[in-house]
Order: C-alpha cells, then sequence, then structure tokens
C-alpha cells in the first residue's frame, strides 16, 4: 500500500503544532505569583488611595480600606488600624502561628480591637502586566475582588 504524501507531510506538522500549543500553554505565567516575606513587607496602595503596610515582624496598618461592597453596608466602609497578617496555605488555611508558611500567594489579615473581626479579610496575590497585586479574596472561582493594590517602589 502506497501513502499519500501529503498524508506523510501533513501528520507530522499537525504533531508538531499540537506539541507547540500544549507548550504555550504551559508557559504561561502564573496569575497568582507566589510571594515571599521580602516581596510583601511594604507599602501597597489601592487606586482609591487606600493603604495597606505590611511589615517584617508579621504586623499590619491598614489605612481607608472599604470591604462594605463586599461584606455589606455598614460592614467595614472604612478600615483603619492595625492587626497580624500571616500566609495561608495552598487550601487557604492559617497555620499555627503567624509565621508558620514563608511564602505564598494567599494571605489573611487579623484586625486589633477597635476594628471588629468581622472585617478579618484574606487578600491573593495577582499579576497585573507586570506588578503583582493583592486583590480582596472572597469567591473561588475569581480570586481577584474589587481593584487590586500595588506595592509603592
Amino acid at each position: 500500500m502506497v501513502k499519500s504524501s501529503s498524508a506523510t507531510v501533513i501528520r507530522p506538522m499537525l504533531c508538531a503544532l499540537a506539541a507547540t500549543v500544549l507548550l504555550a500553554a504551559c508557559g504561561r505565567g502564573d496569575a497568582q505569583p507566589t510571594l515571599t516575606k521580602a516581596d510583601l513587607v511594604g507599602t501597597w496602595i489601592g487606586p482609591d488611595g487606600a493603604t495597606m503596610k505590611f511589615f517584617a515582624d508579621q504586623t499590619l496598618i491598614v489605612s481607608g480600606l472599604d470591604f462594605a461592597p463586599y461584606f455589606g453596608p455598614h460592614n467595614c466602609e472604612s478600615v483603619y488600624g492595625s492587626g497580624t497578617w500571616q500566609f495561608l496555605s495552598p487550601q487557604g488555611d492559617s497555620g499555627i502561628s503567624p509565621t508558620a508558611y514563608t511564602t505564598g500567594n494567599q494571605i489573611g489579615l487579623n484586625f486589633n480591637s477597635p476594628i471588629s473581626s468581622l472585617c478579618d479579610a484574606e487578600f491573593t496575590t495577582w499579576e497585573i502586566n507586570p506588578p503583582v497585586g493583592l486583590c480582596l479574596d472572597l469567591d473561588p472561582d475569581d480570586p481577584c475582588t474589587g481593584t487590586p493594590l500595588t506595592k509603592q517602589s
């Protein structure tokens, strides 16, 4: 049986095209990059002027965060104050201590009084072409809720 010359040429081309497409899909940047403590420590600012200052001792100071659109009216409309932060596990769980996880793409915030624990929140990292941003993490199907904050240089 004699094979057609076009079939002999087309099959390897299709295989090469399929391999290229698969490799290109695997080569995409991570939408939720993993940060180290050094990456996170510093001041992160939102376009509305909200700030989160992360310190190496796992404390933070926030000002102007508005969670009311997500937590409901009269809940956490303007969050100012201090608290602690920690990286969460890949499943979103906190560790046995704030330093249990040394890297991550999910960050848990726990606020001190007088801020209500109702305002405790989780943020996730998000690639914003190219800087990394921090977004409120409320929906596992859409981990970047609201407007991301970006790190000030």
